[in-house]
């Protein structure tokens, strides 16, 4: 409860945990370019557990950040498309997405969406236009779906979902579940230049793998209790043009997703390591051990083809979970976590060694596919 908030901020009051976790309020900082003052703090919350899990800067500089929340007094505002919590449970989350002022002193506009069940948000991007696209999972079968949505049931214990929303809240544009028989949950999602929405995530998988790959699809059935998948949708969540899943016999996931020059994919997560398809001129082709390594995998726009796929990790537990295209060439910046002592670290580092248990690490990648120039991590 003593985060420091600045004069001004919307939320300066900590309202504290719920029943769930006790884990508290969300927050919200800005930071200047070089990191070394703190512009605004505000918190964001009520009684119960708050997550903020993602965020997005408007061209105006207002802040949209999005998250999961059990407090049934989570602070909305009037018109949006859900002012209330639906779930009637303090142990069964609903998702929110809310709209701070460039400067952190004002809430624009606040709204829950979710059903009778659990909903938890993965991920949150403004569209061309300004719409704003998120994405999660969800147990409810009473989301808003859109008429014509490319999947208008909950076919599992969850699904994934993803919901375009006008930029002032007020109106459900398209809705979609995503999944088969098994569960499924949205990690992460982009938007390119056409509308498009790629959503990553992992799907527990059942028997039959019910997961809806399409025909041309890099891997079309599941290879382990858990893959993650790679999913395209048009701008209006009509039609799921491609989707494929990525894993083998282990436990595997993908956790973010980048777009690259000339409509390439860039996806990162973790993997179990066992019969992972492992290709292209690889950095790392040979998995590092423990639970866990992470991994960086490059998909062309049809999620037909791997250009490349590489390991990242040391002897112990290792994952990504996010990763960004830098604007030059194909050069990737990945983050994540390590509980290994042996990365293949570049020699300048900042931080050439692991100092605790568990460290954040930050991996920058050159990702060309050509194999007389293998990738390089450090």
């Amino acid at each position: 409860p003593d985060l420091p908030t600045t004069a001004g901020a919307y939320q300066r009051i900590y309202f504290g945990g719920g029943l769930l976790a006790n884990i508290g309020d969300g927050f919200v900082c800005k930071l200047s370019p070089d990191g070394a003052n703190l512009l605004w703090s505000t918190y964001l919350g009520r009684v119960g557990d708050d997550f903020v899990r993602a965020l997005a800067v408007s061209a105006d500089g207002s802040v949209v950040v999005g998250g999961d929340t059990t407090a049934d007094t989570f602070p909305t505002t009037p018109g949006v498309i859900q002012p209330d919590f639906r779930s009637g449970n303090v142990f069964l989350p609903d998702v929110f997405v809310s709209r701070l002022s460039a400067d952190g002193s004002t809430l624009i506009w606040s709204t829950y969406l979710g059903g009778f069940a659990q909903d938890f948000l993965g991920g949150l991007a403004i569209a061309p236009g300004g719409s704003i696209v998120f994405g999660g999972l969800t147990a409810s079968t009473a989301l808003p779906v859109t008429a014509g949505a490319a999947q208008p049931t909950l076919r599992g214990f969850w699904d994934g979902f993803i919901v375009r929303m006008s930029a002032d809240a007020r109106v459900v544009e398209a809705c979609t579940f995503l999944g088969g028989e098994g569960a499924e949950q949205i990690r992460a999602l982009v938007i390119d230049g056409d509308g498009d929405v790629v959503a990553v995530g992992r799907s527990a998988n059942d028997s039959a793998s019910t997961f809806p790959a399409t025909p041309d699809a890099f891997q079309r059935r599941s290879g382990g209790e858990e893959d993650g998948f790679v999913a395209r949708f048009s701008a209006d969540l009509r039609v799921l043009r491609a989707a494929t899943l990525i894993g083998g016999a282990g436990d595997d996931s993908c956790e973010g997703v980048t777009l690259m020059p000339g409509g390439g994919i860039a996806v990162v997560g973790w993997t179990a390591g066992q019969g992972f398809p492992i290709g292209g001129a690889a950095a790392q082709p040979a998995y590092g051990g423990g639970t866990r390594d992470g991994f960086v995998a490059q998909f062309d726009a049809s999620l037909a083809m791997v250009r490349s796929i590489s390991f990242a990790g040391g002897s112990a537990r290792d994952g990504l979970v996010d990763v960004v295209h830098t604007g030059v060439g194909d050069e990737l910046v990945a983050v994540g976590s390590t509980y290994s002592s042996d990365l293949p670290v570049g020699a300048t580092a900042l931080q050439p060694t692991n100092r605790g248990d568990s460290d954040a690490i930050v991996l920058r990648i050159d990702a060309r596919t050509d194999a007389s120039r293998p990738l390089v991590l450090e």
